[in-house]
């Protein structure tokens, strides 16, 4: 729509004229006291209670510092820990062929190989042949349920 079409200015003046001629609504007298009495204890509020864009620079820069600091000392604190735990991981590794976890990794390792042999071995053309036909049948799917979606859910009446 243009906005200098005739219509709709005069639509527009139309309604300016019925909106300016609506009488102001005045809050209740109960709520102008609780937004002053919240604005108050706002205010009121030391600066580390209030919002961290109103804290002073000097007290965020100090957050930041701290923070990083503490991050770090998180970080040292794991690291050291870990120390400890590279005892329990040097057993495992030992104890690796009796346990069934390292059998697991052995079938999974073995079935990568061969799918990774079986994949090298494809010509090109086969493999962007069966992305073409994954695209298809996925397009397909999401066409189907749609349809079915729209024919069983949205056309039906509400039930009351």
């Amino acid at each position: 729509m243009n906005s200098t079409d005739p219509q709709n200015v005069n639509i527009e003046r139309l309604v300016a004229q019925i909106l300016s001629s609506q009488p102001n609504s005045i809050a209740p007298r109960s709520l102008e006291e609780r937004v002053l009495r919240t604005l108050r204890d706002r205010t009121a509020l030391p600066w580390w209670r209030r919002a961290y864009s109103e804290w002073p620079s000097a007290a965020r820069m100090g957050f930041i510092f701290a923070s990083a600091g503490l991050v770090g000392l998180v970080l040292a604190v794991a690291a050291w820990i870990d120390l400890g735990t590279r005892a329990v991981r040097e057993i495992t590794w030992l104890m690796q062929p009796i346990i069934w976890g390292g059998h697991l990794i052995h079938v999974a390792s073995t079935l990568h190989e061969a799918l990774g042999a079986t994949v090298h071995s494809l010509p090109l053309q086969w493999i962007y042949g069966f992305g073409v036909i994954f695209v298809a049948c996925y397009a397909m799917f999401f066409t189907l349920s749609a349809a079915a979606y729209r024919t069983l859910f949205v056309d039906m009446p509400y039930q009351r």
